[in-house]
Formats: structure tokens, C-alpha cells, sequence
């Protein structure tokens, strides 16, 4: 595969848990398979959160939109989650998403520090929920 900036062939790369993305040696940026944005969510196999800040600034690219790598459809650039300063690039097709250089990283700290509020959550809700049951 091609990648849609700049047109350099896309290397595979295993990142965390041995799941492969594509990655431009040139633009730094990152093809993702359809759902693999998902596993790497659910992957708790380094700590992004506690890692040095993102040394690579979210890439810049020319404007306009780019065409998927691996259908060539037009690939339609859309904000990721909420409070989320991140814009993909997803295939309408479905084949997957392109990340520009750094926004991968910056997904990454937010997927952990989502995950660290549900535990705390979780921990205050059973600590009230012991302090009810011993008040019984």
C-alpha cells in the first residue's frame, strides 16, 4: 500500500500485543485496519499515559482530502471521540483509518486516561457501596 499524503510504501510495523499497522517512513503517519484502532484500545501492554509527552507534533499535510490506501475512495476526515482534539481520516468503504503523524500517541493517552477515570470510579462506587452495607 501507498500512503495518501505523500505516496511512499507504507512498511508494516507491530505495535503493541503484535497488532500490525502501516506505517509511512517518510510522513510518520498510520494506516489502520478496519477494528484495529479498537484492539489497540482494549491492548494494556505499555502505560502511554506515564510515557514522555508526544515528541512528534501532530503531522501537517497539505489541505484537501486523501484517498484510502487500500480502495482509493475519498476518505472523509471526521473528529475521534469526545474532547478529543484528533481528526481521522476514515475510508467510507470501511476499510480502515489513517492517523496522521503523533495522533496515534495522543489517542492513546486518552483511551488510558479514560480507562484510569472508570477505575477510580469504580473504586469510589465499591468503597460507598461497603460503607452502605456496613452502616446496614
Amino acid at each position: 500500500m501507498r500512503c495518501p499524503v505523500d505516496g511512499s510504501q507504507l512498511t508494516p510495523h507491530h505495535y503493541e500485543a503484535q497488532i500490525e499497522v502501516d506505517v509511512c517512513p517518510v510522513c510518520k503517519g498510520i494506516w489502520l485496519d478496519k477494528g484495529e484502532l479498537e484492539k489497540l484500545q482494549e491492548v494494556v501492554e505499555l502505560d502511554h499515559f506515564e510515557a514522555q509527552p508526544v515528541l512528534d507534533a501532530p503531522g501537517k499535510r497539505p489541505p484537501g482530502p486523501i484517498d484510502c490506501p487500500k480502495c482509493e475512495t475519498t476518505m472523509t476526515e471526521r473528529p475521534y471521540g469526545y474532547g478529543i482534539l484528533v481528526e481521522v481520516d476514515l475510508c467510507p468503504e470501511g476499510c480502515g483509518m489513517w492517523l496522521d503523524r503523533g495522533e496515534l500517541q495522543i489517542l492513546e493517552r486518552a483511551f488510558e486516561s479514560a480507562r484510569r477515570q472508570v477505575e477510580v470510579d469504580e473504586r469510589g462506587l465499591w468503597s460507598s457501596l461497603k460503607a452502605l452495607l456496613r452502616d446496614l
